[in-house]
């Protein structure tokens, strides 16, 4: 194992240190094992003595399989193709942002990493990078493409020491969590300085009602600029595409893009209750961005363009979060 990951590494369920064996790990304060699967730590648990949850149990079981499915077809292809621009600009944002204010960089996270969506961008900036997710082929893709130190884990019960990393990046992550109270405070408890939040919100789909809504007139001509480029591309391809182009068209329409992410837990998440929940944990707001999510796929010059432009504080497709440890109002000891 990496000596850097087993530094920061502890019990899930009681939060000891654990030390590594020819095959597992143990923690020496409650002897619990935990297998080594090629290297990586499989710290995944689903219940505890002091907590048991048959309904939390049985979502985060079917999140890793369903997971696991996606991480061996095209669903990354799909993904990078349709979010993969407004992503990448996001996460180089807050890369920009971290490397500008610390040096050398500090110990981040890539929490709920998936194929690596975020990781992919960040490791240009910051290494080592730490992740981890509860699905072991998204994990492993994301390793091996990403060389992420990663652990297996479930958001309710991580494996990491308190304070274990100063930034915490999480994209599209939070709305496939239902017990939502819990994994904010496992998520606050090993943060010693600030997350940020991407997700999308409800009723993103594009329109022409939205105009008046963007501020200034250069993001309202941009974004009339995408939705006519937007219906444009979804005539023709209704009038020319056919079989699996068609699929894509239909991808482009639905809403919620079921045919992506197929969790039958997800749901649409609201700022005002992500905020709410961090500031209860000790956390305060810095900053609240929101970008649109240009709904075309691919990775052009113009899509690009248009998201950068886009980019403002009042409407959007997707909100970009970033809240700060508050040390000014901790309540509660064990966060600060």
């Amino acid at each position: 194992m990496n000596s850097e990951l087993l530094e920061i590494l502890c019990c899930p369920l009681c939060y000891g240190d654990v030390v590594e064996n020819s095959r597992s790990l143990h923690c020496k304060l409650c002897a619990h094992e935990y297998p080594l699967l090629d290297g990586i730590p499989d710290m995944r648990v689903y219940e505890s003595k002091s907590y048991t949850n048959e309904f939390n149990k049985e979502q985060a079981i079917y999140e890793s399989v369903l997971h696991d499915q996606e991480a061996e077809s095209d669903y990354e292809k799909n993904v990078i193709r349709t979010f993969g621009t407004k992503t990448r600009l996001m996460v180089t944002h807050w890369a920009d942002e971290i490397t500008s204010a610390v040096t050398p960089p500090p110990a981040i996270l890539d929490y709920g990493c998936g194929t690596g969506q975020v990781s992919r961008v960040m490791t240009h900036y910051i290494k080592p990078l730490f992740a981890f997710d509860i699905s072991e082929q998204s994990l492993r893709k994301c390793m091996r493409e990403n060389g992420v130190l990663g652990v297996l884990a479930n958001s309710l019960y991580l494996p990491f020491k308190k304070n274990a990393f100063k930034i915490v990046c999480i994209n599209g992550v939070l709305h496939h969590i239902v017990d939502l109270e819990r994994a904010v405070r496992e998520l606050a408890r090993v943060t010693e300085e600030t997350i940020y939040i991407s997700e999308g919100i409800p009723r993103g789909r594009p329109s022409f009602a939205k105009i008046t809504i963007y501020p200034g007139l250069k993001r309202k001509t941009a974004y009339f600029c995408y939705l006519v480029l937007y219906w444009f591309y979804i005539c023709v391809g209704i009038g020319k595409r056919l079989g699996k182009k068609l699929t894509t068209i239909l991808f482009c329409l639905s809403q919620n893009h079921t045919s992506l992410h197929g969790s039958k837990y997800e749901r649409p998440l609201n700022v005002s209750e992500v905020e709410s929940l961090m500031i209860k944990n000790g956390f305060k707001r810095n900053r609240l961005l929101y970008y649109t999510n240009i709904d075309i796929p691919g990775d052009g010059a113009f899509k690009n363009l248009l998201t950068k432009i886009l980019v403002n504080e009042i409407v959007g497709t997707h909100f970009d979060l970033r809240m700060d440890k508050d040390f000014t109002n901790c309540v509660e000891s064990t966060l600060c």
